[in-house]
């Protein structure tokens, strides 16, 4: 978590984790993974943050799993680990939508 922290301090947790922490009950289990949001501000760390991830998740002792949420809505972040062309399924305010990796790590709508 720390990692992940570091990685952009912005990261949110929802999920067991955020539950467990909200309520003080037991939420968590050994099969458990981590569910996280990583809001983009900017085009700063839109680039390199799925690969970022990918490198801590290898060593995780618990599967991560999230989104990375930028200003066309969030994407699941192992889908933008692909090449540019690939597309992605994006989730925002308005519905779903699907657009390229690129497009969408610029920062784009479709």
């Amino acid at each position: 978590i720390d990692l992940l922290v570091r990685l952009l301090p912005q990261t949110r947790t929802y999920g067991s984790l955020a539950w467990q922490h909200l309520t003080g009950l037991p939420y968590l289990s050994d099969g458990s993974d981590l569910d996280l949001l990583w809001p983009l501000s900017s085009a700063t760390h839109a680039n390199t943050l799925p690969s970022d991830i990918a490198r801590i998740a290898e060593t995780a002792p618990m599967r991560l799993d999230g989104e990375i949420v930028y200003h066309a809505g969030g994407v699941q972040w192992r889908e933008l680990t692909g090449a540019d062309e690939d597309e992605v399924l994006v989730k925002g305010a308005a519905g779903v939508h699907v657009t390229t990796r690129a497009a969408f790590l610029a920062g784009g709508a479709s």
